[in-house]
């Protein structure tokens, strides 16, 4: 057996909640050519791995077009059920801890070294360095948020309610994940017991399966590290938070969730649909990392000014109507 595999999890049920910042109403093909485009330029950059999508999706419930473009690029299409960290379907983020249901499936098919990914990634590097680091470590994304960040503060409260005392602990996004067999399996067996201690206590969380992630890395924390050398987690649209890492000391893998439904997807439509992979400044400028659109500065300049969403809105659809016509 090949010994390293890359795979993305993909769980698919439209009556379960999913993640927030995906507004079409077709999700399914939104997140297939997402995952089309990470996958294929995962094979590109890293021939000897196993590359793998893993779904509760059945063969039949995958276009022909994505299923063909994957198994002709040698892309393995694994499908477990989701029959492990289960959540009611309108928990927040619900079907979001089906990547840790797939990890746990994999770690029973004995590679070497694992590593997932979000769907809405790119790779543009190989992964042989990640390799090297798994021998001795966990690798997590640290987001580097801080107690002046509200989204740390929210997650904090929630620790803190957890564990009944203040502990500030990394919180680690649930986009990357990279470990050798055995630490794989260490790591998700800890994180069934904080599973099995969030359903006892009944307990809500709001930040997904990132939740269960950090706390186990907390638990585990002499086995971890920062995987920031690899990954990045780029913010690219009004709210905008890019480093030039996507370029100099540059990461493998570009995060890129305000780019589902535009850049990916015109990457997926010009480039991974023709089996083409474009060149790493095509990509850069497609996702708005070496450029910053117009849009989103009119966006972010009327956001800033009245702090009005509605009002945002209807300036920014006015502008793209504009656009089509001139």
């Amino acid at each position: 057996m090949t010994k390293n595999i890359i795979f993305t999890p993909f769980f698919f049920n439209e009556k379960y909640n999913s993640g927030m910042n995906v507004f079409s109403k077709d999700k399914k093909n939104i997140y297939l050519k997402n995952i089309c485009v990470s996958l294929i330029s995962a094979r590109h950059y890293n021939k000897s791995c196993d590359i793998a999508l893993v779904t509760n999706l059945q063969d039949n419930q995958i276009d022909k077009k994505y299923k063909h473009l994957l198994e002709n690029n040698n892309i393995k299409i694994f499908t477990f059920e989701y029959d492990t960290f289960c959540f009611p379907k309108n928990y927040p983020w619900a079907s979001a801890f089906y990547k840790l249901c797939a990890l746990d499936h994999l770690v029973k098919m004995d590679y070497e070294n694992y590593c997932y990914l979000d769907a809405d990634t790119y790779i543009q590097n190989s992964f042989d360095n990640i390799w090297k680091e798994t021998k001795d470590n966990i690798l997590l994304y640290d987001i580097n948020h801080g107690l002046d960040t509200k989204d740390y503060i929210t997650f904090c409260k929630q620790i803190k309610f957890f564990f009944n005392k203040e502990i500030f602990i990394t919180q680690y996004g649930g986009e990357f994940f990279a470990a050798n067999l055995s630490l794989a399996r260490k790591f998700i067996e800890k994180a069934k017991d904080i599973y099995n201690e969030m359903k006892n206590k009944c307990f809500l969380t709001s930040i997904g399966d990132e939740f269960i992630l950090s706390i186990t890395a907390y638990k585990l924390r002499d086995k971890i590290k920062n995987a920031g050398a690899y990954i990045f987690r780029f913010w690219t649209d009004s709210f905008r938070l890019v480093s030039t890492c996507y370029k100099f000391n540059k990461v493998s893998v570009l995060h890129l969730p305000s780019e589902k439904e535009r850049g990916i997807i015109k990457i997926f439509n010009k480039f991974i649909s023709q089996n083409k992979i474009p060149k790493d400044k095509q990509i850069w400028k497609i996702c708005h990392l070496s450029n910053y659109p117009l849009i989103d500065k009119i966006k972010l300049f009327i956001k800033e000014t009245i702090k009005n969403e509605n009002i945002i809105n209807k300036l920014c659809l006015w502008y793209r109507n504009y656009r089509k016509k001139s």
